[in-house]
């Protein structure tokens, strides 16, 4: 599946892979299937590309977010929806993987790195089932689990502790654009992930807003009350707060409506490689 992966992104950026076509459409057909335009549910696999190290694993495709925001996805413009309009496959429709224990074990015992990361080309939280169990497999490997993920979908009360004994590293999003009516079932997963004892990171998506406007002004406040503690605070189980710019898609055909209204000037931000990635102290104490 990474080669398949690897030569998909290639082609959408523009670099026409060295292997006949016909070859790359086998390998396209093994993960997607091009007449239901689906992901196919397949045994899921470490891989990597060319932003992310071979210590990624993927426990659904796809993300039902892509259907939010007009159809954009998520408010800062979702670079797996842009591949996926790209491709012949359906991104809003997510589809969760199989969980084959002797496969993936192997391939575990194999990464380099002391964590993996569960989420890339789909939201781990559409089947939270799944991504636990696979939490735990990776807990078992001597590896910690990262989980990034938006929160579409909340764990049950049962699988929340699961996730904190298996040592898992909650990565969730949010920015100024997310309202009190979605933070707030969110902000309460954090708080008991939290009491539990588990590692909670906010990743806090931050836009140059238009600061001549009214709206632009209510925004920057907004997007600075989630720093420094995130939109939630439980006393002395502070969360990490990772702060990152919002790469907005090039070109005029992925301009987001919102932006139009907020953002005067947007930039385009490159994507930062992990290759060479650690994990450091909260950026704000």
């Amino acid at each position: 599946m990474e080669g398949a992966l690897v030569e998909t992104l290639s082609l959408v950026e523009g670099q026409v892979p060295e292997v006949p076509k016909s070859v790359f459409a086998q390998r396209v057909e093994k993960w997607i299937d091009t007449k239901e335009r689906r992901f196919r549910s397949r045994p899921m696999e470490i891989h990597g590309n060319s932003k992310n190290q071979a210590n990624t694993l993927e426990t659904v495709y796809g993300c039902r977010g892509g259907k939010t925001n007009k159809g954009h996805g998520c408010w800062w413009g979702c670079y797996a929806k842009f591949i996926c309009k790209r491709l012949p496959v359906d991104f809003d429709e997510p589809v969760p993987q199989v969980l084959d224990a002797a496969t993936l074990w192997p391939q575990l015992r194999r990464v380099k790195q002391s964590w993996v990361r569960i989420g890339i080309m789909g939201d781990p939280c559409h089947d939270w089932s799944v991504t636990v169990a696979a939490c735990e497999l990776v807990h078992r490997a001597s590896k910690t689990p990262v989980v990034i993920t938006r929160q579409w979908d909340i764990p049950t009360k049962d699988e929340l502790p699961r996730m904190f004994e298996a040592d898992t590293l909650i990565h969730a999003t949010v920015c100024a654009f997310d309202g009190d009516r979605f933070l707030e079932p969110r902000v309460k997963m954090a708080e008991d992930y939290l009491r539990f004892g588990g590692k909670w990171v906010w990743r806090v998506v931050r836009f140059h807003f238009d600061d001549s406007t009214e709206e632009g002004r209510r925004l920057w406040a907004r997007q600075d009350s989630l720093v420094p503690t995130g939109p939630v605070s439980v006393p002395e189980k502070r969360p990490l707060i990772l702060e990152t710019p919002a790469r907005l898609m090039k070109g005029e055909r992925q301009r987001n409506p919102t932006w139009d209204r907020a953002i005067p000037d947007w930039q385009y931000f490159e994507a930062p490689t992990t290759k060479d990635h650690r994990f450091s102290m909260p950026n704000r104490n």
